[in-house]
């Protein structure tokens, strides 16, 4: 992606708030140096990744504005189709917004490309029937809806949210009128899913801490990060003995 030229201009625009948003940035950040913080089995391997988490951490804080702004997903649209950073990272729901106007003002020039290694994270909503329910059925029949082909595809088209139907991927007037579909189904394709742990929330809250420490206030890592994170993958608040 291409900004505007100008006096100030910083390198990389993201969503760096404390909410879920610097999380993904961070894990993603942290995939592309080559490092992991949970593996497939959603055992934390952060001792024997220490290295990459850092070098993936520091890269973030080099090449976001200075001081890392608490940028939110809105925020890091503003910084960039205002000239004033050279890349950004969002979700494709920004396209929309960064195809018009700001202001009455020319729209800023722009391309969209997978991140570096293809180290985007997934996650976001699902659809689920509860136990509880009084109709099971129209439940499951309101879903089945949801995720058909024709209605991820005009979620795509009107909303801008990524289908979770490959068939929409490969719609040749989808590929028309959205040159960037192809990009998304290969950012896809590559990406990995967020830790599915049912104590996620809370590993998210302490990771996040851990990481807004390190770019904002330059605290370093903690020595008992492991046990931070795989505590509150099972729910702890605190490290605590398993034996």
């Amino acid at each position: 992606m291409r900004a505007r030229s100008g006096d100030d201009i910083d390198g990389y625009a993201g969503q760096f708030a404390d909410y879920e948003g610097l999380t993904v940035n961070a894990l993603e950040v942290i995939r592309g140096a080559g490092g992991s913080i949970v593996d497939d089995g959603g055992n934390v391997v952060v001792e024997a990744q220490l290295a990459a988490v850092a070098a993936g951490l520091e890269r973030l804080r080099v090449i976001a504005p200075a001081g890392v702004p608490e940028l939110d997903e809105d925020g890091s649209i503003q910084l960039f189709q205002s000239g004033r950073a050279l890349f950004m990272r969002n979700w494709p729901v920004a396209y929309r917004s960064l195809a018009q106007d700001l202001e009455g003002g020319p729209a800023v020039p722009f391309d969209v490309a997978p991140l570096p290694g293809g180290s985007g994270v997934l996650g976001g909503q699902n659809l689920a029937v509860s136990a509880n329910s009084s109709r099971p059925r129209a439940a499951q029949a309101l879903i089945e809806f949801l995720t058909s082909e024709r209605s991820q595809q005009i979620l795509f088209e009107r909303g801008g949210l990524p289908a979770t139907r490959k068939v929409v991927y490969s719609d040749l007037t989808v590929r028309e009128r959205y040159p960037y579909v192809a990009t998304l189904e290969e950012a896809l394709s590559s990406a990995e899913l967020r830790p599915a742990e049912p104590h996620y929330p809370q590993f998210s809250r302490v990771f996040r801490a851990t990481v807004d420490g390190y770019l904002r206030q330059g605290t370093p890592l903690p020595d008992d990060l492991q046990a931070q994170l795989a505590g509150a993958l099972k729910g702890r608040l605190a490290p605590a003995d398993d034996g």
